[in-house]
């Protein structure tokens, strides 16, 4: 008589995957740092990515490769995952080529943006005043134009708005320039599919529909890097094999350590925000003020003082008002006028 065996049930070991994500993502903080943007605190980020892992151990089980990289787009960009105002979240998906080879479910962590995420990045440039997005009912008065002479006006029903036929974002910028993009029902539920929407298309369409107007108004607005890492971010993260999302099972949170909403693992006081290191030249998709000018004094400086010529760096200053050495003072014109005087070795010329 056969004898059937029993399979003794293991418990996971959840808290011990926990401590040694946290463990894996804070030997990234040196690299962390060099990307972060400096309003961003390190601590701070992990303290939310922590407890966004303890309200969802699915994400324990994805791969520690997406775990460090979804945690590393979470820094770049600088928007605050699983948090209150709805940035941006940390979403377990099935990578369906490495499924197949590996003829297993395999999860990976991606971050992906919110529809206040966007909003966010895309204040974050100075030319950008007004952002404004809407759903548009069957009832209301709407009508837009595109071409020479584009608008776009939208008056709400006040009752009975009736079924819901397409989205739209505007965004106002300086010099009174707008620019708009509107998408019918029917091109946002082909948008779901082609790119793989989630249960949140479902459970909250609203932000969804309207998120989905996001993406090609970056072609006609000032881009943030900040906003330019994110789009890249995005149309990586919508590849043809992002698969679904995480089946929706029952959460239990790590036993014995329960977070309350706000509550967050101590990890030592938070440190004074570092100074952000500049990027290198490659990387810096739309250079700022900022970056320009460290990217002159850099050049400056490799010519200046193997060739003995700092002390003339600081006459070209001192010529032009300038406390000497006090390069951050000076426009990216003068700059680029010290360099060129630096290289002819002539400093009589005032900028």
């Amino acid at each position: 008589m056969a004898t059937v065996e029993s399979k003794q049930i293991v418990p996971v070991d959840r808290k011990g995957q926990l401590e040694q994500v946290i463990t894996r993502l804070v030997e990234m903080k040196t690299q962390a740092e060099r990307v972060i943007p400096s309003h961003v605190r390190f601590d701070r980020m992990m303290r939310l990515t922590e407890t966004a892992y303890r309200k969802n151990p699915d994400l324990l089980t994805c791969t520690p490769t997406s775990q460090r990289e979804s945690f590393m787009s979470c820094c770049e960009i600088g928007l605050e995952p699983n948090g209150p105002n709805g940035y941006g979240y940390y979403i377990p998906r099935k990578n369906s080529e490495a499924s197949r080879k590996a003829k297993k479910d395999v999860y990976e962590v991606h971050f992906q943006i919110g529809y206040q995420g966007w909003v966010e990045l895309c204040y974050r440039h100075p030319r950008i005043l007004l952002i404004t997005g809407d759903i548009v009912h069957e009832n209301d008065l709407f009508e837009y134009k595109k071409g020479t002479n584009a608008y776009l006006d939208h008056t709400p029903a006040k009752t009975n708005r009736g079924e819901k036929i397409g989205a739209y974002v505007m965004i106002e910028m300086t010099g009174n320039v707008k620019v708009f993009n509107y998408m019918s029902k029917e091109e946002l539920l082909a948008y779901r599919v082609k790119y793989k929407g989630g249960r949140t298309w479902d459970t909250d369409p609203d932000p969804m529909w309207i998120k989905s107007c996001f993406p090609k108004l970056r072609h006609w607005t000032p881009t943030s890097p900040e906003l330019a890492r994110a789009v890249a971010m995005d149309e990586l993260e919508r590849g043809p094999e992002l698969g679904e999302t995480k089946p929706n099972t029952p959460v239990t949170p790590i036993a014995g350590d329960e977070p309350v909403d706000g509550e967050f693992h101590e990890l030592g006081p938070e440190p004074e925000p570092p100074s952000p290191e500049p990027e290198p030249p490659d990387e810096a998709i739309h250079e700022s003020e900022d970056e320009i000018r460290e990217g002159l004094m850099r050049q400056i400086m490799a010519v200046a003082v193997p060739a003995g010529k700092e002390a003339m760096f600081d006459k070209i200053c001192q010529d032009s008002g300038l406390m000497a050495g006090n390069w951050e003072a000076m426009t990216v014109a003068q700059l680029q006028r010290v360099l060129q005087c630096v290289e002819r070795q002539k400093w009589t010329v005032k900028v």
